[in-house]
Formats: C-alpha cells, sequence, structure tokens
C-alpha cells in the first residue's frame, strides 16, 4: 500500500510538469489598484507599480510580482470558476492559498510606446533574493518574448526534492522587464493569464485542488505630460442617470465614451468604437479645447445574450505628434424569468388561499430565481396586507394568507409576485414611487420579473356573523355545556 501511495505521488508529479502550460486556474480580475491597496485575504498577482509615468526617451522598469502566498487553504461548498466570486465557506472543496511550486503567465504592453529592452526572470529565490520558487532544478517550460506584439509568456516548474513557496504577507517577483519610453502615450500592462499550479505531492496528500485561487490586477504607463485622453468608457442599460449592467434582453444598450483635454493645447482626434472586433462607431476629426471633456453616446439594441466587450480607440494629433489611447467596458446580457402563480380566482373572507410559483422558471442558461417576494393588496390601498419573502433554493415558492372574517373591502384584490435572479436584477420602481401592482417601473424589461394575479374576495357566503368558523366555534362550546351539565349531575346523584 505504502509502494503504491509513493507511484500514484510520483505519477502526479510527472502529469504537473506535462501538463503546467494548459493548467487552468482560478482568476478573479478586475481593473489595476494600488498595490498598497491589494487584498489580503487571498494571493495577488500584480503589476509593479501600478501606475507609472516617464517621458520620451526614458527608460523604466516594470515587475510581475506575487503577495501573500500563504500556508492556509480554504474550504468551499462550490468550485471556483474563472471570474467568480470567492464563495462562502464550507467543507466540499479544499483551496490552498501557498504551497506554490509551479506558473504560466502572459504579460502584454503596447509596443509602440513602450520598446522592450530586456527582462529577467527571478527565479530560484536562492540565486535571486525576492524571487520565487526553490531550488534544486526549476525547469523552465517558455520565456518567451515577442517584442514585436508587445507579448510575454514565462511558465516555470519546480522538482522534488525542492520545498514548495509560500511566502505570506510578503511580495515575491516573478520578473523584471526593461524598457523604453519611444512616444507619448497611454500602456495598459496586462496579465492576460495567470496560472498558480500547486505542490502536487502536498495536495495529493491534503486532498486540496491543484489551482491556487488569487486575484489579479493590471497596471497602467502613462507618459507625464497631460494631454487628451479617453478618461471612461461606460455601457449598459441607461435609465435615471445610471448604467445598469447586466443588460436583460430586449433592453436598448448605450455606450457612453468620455474625452478630456488635461493638457495645454487643443488636439483633434478620431475616435472609434468596437463590440469585440466589430466597428459599431466613429467620430472623425474632433477637437477638444485645454481642459475641456466631451461625451460620446451610441445605442445597440436587441444584444444576444452573454458577454459583450465594447473598445473606445482614440488617435490622438497633439501639436505634430501622433499617439493613441485605448479603454475597454464589458456588459453581461441576461435572459429573463417566465413567472407562474397558480392559485384560486374567488375566495370568501374567513377562508385561507394558498398561491404556488412552483411553475416559474429562467429562461438564462446560467440564471435562477433566489427569492419570491410575495404581497396582497385589498382595493385602493395603498400598503399590502400581507408581505412574505420565499427562499427559492429551501423550496419556498409557496405564499398563504387567510382573508379576515371582519374584513369590508370585497371585489378584486391583487397578489403581487416580484423574483430577485441570481445577476441581482429585480423589478424597481421609478424614483420617488412606491411599488404597487400598478405601478411604473424603472426599467421597463424588469416587467418580467413581475406577476400579478386578481382575487375575487366575497362576503362569507352570506351568512353574516354565523359563517362556518363561528358555527364551528359555537358548536365546540354547547358540546363543552352539555358535558358538563351531564357531569354534575351524576356527581349529585
Amino acid at each position: 500500500m505504502i509502494m503504491l501511495k509513493k507511484a500514484a505521488a510520483f505519477l502526479i508529479v510527472v502529469l504537473a510538469l506535462l501538463d503546467l502550460a494548459i493548467i487552468g486556474t482560478i482568476i478573479i480580475p478586475s481593473n489595476f489598484a494600488k498595490a498598497e491597496s491589494l487584498e489580503s485575504d487571498m494571493p495577488v498577482v500584480f503589476i509593479d507599480p501600478q501606475n507609472r509615468t516617464a517621458d520620451p526617451d526614458d527608460q523604466i522598469v516594470i515587475s510581475l510580482r506575487i503577495f501573500n502566498l500563504s500556508a492556509n487553504f480554504r474550504m468551499t461548498d462550490d468550485q471556483w470558476l474563472p471570474g467568480d466570486p470567492f464563495p462562502g465557506i464550507g467543507g466540499r472543496y479544499n483551496y490552498s492559498t501557498g504551497y506554490l511550486y509551479g506558473f504560466t503567465f502572459q504579460f502584454s504592453w503596447d509596443p509602440t510606446v513602450l520598446e522592450y529592452v530586456d527582462h529577467t526572470a527571478t527565479v530560484p529565490v536562492e540565486s535571486y533574493p525576492g524571487g520565487i520558487l526553490h531550488d534544486p532544478g526549476v525547469i523552465t517550460v517558455e520565456d518567451n518574448v515577442t517584442a514585436s506584439e508587445g507579448k510575454y509568456r514565462l511558465s516555470m516548474q519546480s522538482q522534488h526534492p525542492a520545498l514548495a513557496f509560500n511566502l505570506p504577507g510578503a511580495n515575491a517577483t516573478v520578473f523584471n522587464m526593461t524598457f523604453n519610453v519611444i512616444k507619448r502615450g497611454k500602456s495598459y500592462l496586462r496579465i492576460d493569464q495567470s496560472d498558480l499550479v500547486n505542490d502536487f505531492v502536498h495536495l495529493f496528500t491534503t486532498f486540496l485542488q491543484d489551482e491556487i485561487p488569487h486575484w489579479v490586477r493590471d497596471g497602467q504607463f502613462q507618459t507625464s505630460e497631460l494631454l487628451t485622453r479617453i478618461e471612461s468608457v461606460k455601457a449598459g442599460a441607461y435609465f435615471d442617470d445610471t448604467f445598469y449592467d447586466p443588460v436583460i434582453s430586449g433592453e436598448t444598450t448605450t455606450i457612453e465614451t468620455t474625452m478630456v483635454n488635461d493638457g495645454a493645447l487643443t488636439d483633434t482626434y478620431n475616435l472609434t468604437l468596437f463590440d469585440g472586433t466589430n466597428e459599431i462607431a466613429e467620430w472623425i476629426d474632433e477637437t477638444l479645447d485645454a481642459g475641456e471633456n466631451k461625451s460620446f453616446t451610441h445605442e445597440i439594441s436587441n444584444l444576444g445574450l452573454g458577454s459583450h466587450s465594447f473598445t473606445a480607440e482614440a488617435e490622438i494629433l497633439h501639436g505634430a505628434t501622433t499617439f493613441s489611447d485605448e479603454v475597454s467596458a464589458s456588459i453581461t446580457v441576461v435572459g429573463i424569468p417566465s413567472l407562474v402563480i397558480q392559485g384560486p380566482d374567488t375566495i370568501k373572507a374567513g377562508e385561507t388561499l394558498t398561491f404556488s410559483a412552483s411553475g416559474s422558471t429562467h429562461n438564462d442558461p446560467n440564471g435562477q430565481i433566489l427569492w419570491y417576494k410575495w404581497s396582497i393588496w385589498a382595493p385602493e390601498e395603498t400598503a399590502p396586507r400581507e408581505s412574505y419573502n420565499g427562499n427559492a433554493s429551501a423550496g419556498e415558492d409557496t405564499f398563504q394568507y387567510k382573508v379576515p372574517s371582519a374584513v369590508t373591502k370585497f371585489g378584486n384584490w391583487t397578489v403581487l409576485l416580484i423574483v430577485e435572479d441570481s445577476f441581482g436584477i429585480t423589478a424597481e420602481p421609478k424614483t420617488g414611487q412606491k411599488l404597487l401592482p400598478d405601478g411604473e417601473l424603472m426599467r421597463t424589461a424588469t416587467a418580467a420579473y413581475v406577476k400579478t394575479k386578481k382575487l375575487d374576495v366575497g362576503e362569507a357566503g352570506g351568512l353574516g356573523f354565523f359563517n362556518l368558523e363561528n358555527i364551528a366555534l359555537i358548536v365546540i362550546v354547547i358540546i363543552v355545556i352539555i358535558a358538563l351539565v351531564l357531569y354534575l349531575r351524576r356527581r349529585s346523584r
């Protein structure tokens, strides 16, 4: 048995060496942030410095670092997927936040702004204090620079008996890269791929997943002189001065690009907007005076379900120099739910009704209904008689309500069902209004998240006080009185 375990561990290590370059990882990407504000709950792969400025003809050094490779691990009930937030604590899956044994990175920059000079992979730490991974015998799977395209791939793997690498609460440097600044402009410093692989023997003995989950933080370079630039790209369904993401299927998607001139000269520029690689809008020979800003809006109807990335590219003429800028924004288009309310159409005062939403479904392949929000409204009243929130995952899709025997408002009552889904979408009233059964919605498309059912509430069979409930109570009282009389007669004999 011991020999089998050793053989299995050896096989896993061999497979790790073969598969490192293609092993998937769990990355939580986001916009670049300052290094001093890095998260401490998980490892972070980041560009240092996060924001770098210099002048043309200057030389700069950019580093890729890893922060907080700890010897901890995290247990969760859900398996992490790229781009997902960290799930809650559980016990089904174990993920190490350290014990690094190998990695694959792809890094990119704009070669028209930054000219590659050289680089150093600071591996192993025994040769490069402040570096990463341990000797003996680190294997270099890939270490390739394509300077003309602005791309660099680095993939390295430790070998046993080397120790796994941990450095909790501190930074380890993966590589340093030197550039010449060749013209005015801006370049994103992007980590396009980031795979951190665990020590396979360690995970084999502790039943951990092979991925090390981590945050990823890109960087940015810009020349020191203040120039015209793309300040922002915003996208989403636009209502009441707000961009909503995700966009609901059928809504119009609005993309707003804002240009700003931080410089001292009037600049001329061409602005092009892309949906993925497809050009969708263009503004030619626009000008911005010093200190001025201008926004450009483009609308698209009926985008397909899924993710969409919009990129604004600007070619800017500043004096006799031309440079470029680029900013992107992403949105997701999601499907809508189909709601069903099953229940009675009529009821009498004093009776109890039950409504069910069990036939409701979500029409997005990645969507789920999370909450059922029920309420019941009497005619002309501005507040519900009763409300109830049901958790869909717990099967709480029914609503019960007993109409009071003494109710005085009859006729058409309204049962209102509002759902909230896994995208965080629900029905919202217009600003300053209450969400009544017939109220106006902030987003027309959220009407699919609302369902109403009319309920005819009538008097209790015309019996007034003598309804079935009260008759039953009277009968019980009479039976008790008779029993008491018979008991007293027996005692008196």
